[in-house]
């Protein structure tokens, strides 16, 4: 199944699966640790900040970032999460400016447009590998100079080390919901079942060199690694996540 139908698809109870509402009140508080510095700068400027969604799902960091404060534009290959995003913007009186995109294929009116990106959820294992630096330079070509990056992978060393096969069961009215993974040789699948129906995508584990080298040939500087979105330490043998953050030099 491609990207577009795997997300059109899985929109109808994305919510549910990542308990949406929860998950937001803690994603604010995540986002705000990383960006106090850079939002009290801009208050004391009397500057707005821009931000890009990118894959941004159902909304949950376009509108954890506008209560903070910041514009967000929020970008998906998924018409229905971008339909989902705006649904759920509404409920919080959030209007969001939202483009429908390949990563790969971001228009040039974007270019220098925005201080911050944020590509979480594993977004960027969801890109080929003959795509990724594609996109990472349009990552860069997007920001403004001095803008910075928030990238939030899993930790693909220590899965493709394990091979762990599930990663999450939930339950939506007395209905498991099963996330999980199959491994081949270059690729993995992600995996989504639920009592009537299954639903498989390709992804691409990338990991942290490679991200690092791949990031280093975009123009990026200042890269730092960490385990979370807590800004915990990286431990490539134990940490779940991978969060990587840097900027464009000026």
């Amino acid at each position: 199944m491609d990207k577009e139908n795997f997300y059109d698809s899985i929109s109808k109870f994305y919510d549910e699966m990542i308990d949406f509402d929860k998950a937001l009140i803690r994603r604010k508080e995540l986002l705000s640790g990383f960006l106090s510095h850079d939002i009290a700068k801009a208050n004391f400027y009397w500057r707005r900040l821009y931000a890009a969604d990118l894959g941004c799902a159902t909304g949950i960091d376009s509108i954890a970032l506008s209560q903070l404060g910041i514009e967000v534009t929020s970008i998906d290959i998924s018409g229905e999460m971008i339909k989902k995003a705006k649904a759920n913007a509404e409920k919080f009186r959030i209007k969001l400016k939202t483009a429908k995109t390949d990563l790969a294929e971001i228009a040039p009116e974007f270019d220098d447009n925005f201080d911050l990106i944020i590509s979480s959820s594993n977004t960027p294992a969801n890109i080929p590998f003959d795509k990724i630096q594609l996109v990472l330079d349009n990552f860069y070509r997007i920001l403004k100079p001095a803008g910075k990056f928030i990238i939030q992978l899993l930790n693909y060393d220590k899965m493709l080390k394990e091979k762990t096969p599930t990663f999450a069961r939930t339950k939506i009215n007395n209905e498991e919901i099963t996330r999980g993974y199959t491994y081949g040789e270059d690729e993995m699948k992600f995996n989504v079942k639920n009592s009537s129906s299954e639903f498989s995508s390709s992804i691409f584990p990338h990991r942290k060199a490679e991200m690092k080298q791949y990031l280093h040939n975009s123009g990026f500087t200042k890269l730092e690694f960490f385990g979370g979105l807590n800004k915990s330490p990286f431990d490539i043998q134990t940490s779940k996540d991978l969060v990587i953050t840097g900027i464009k030099p000026e």
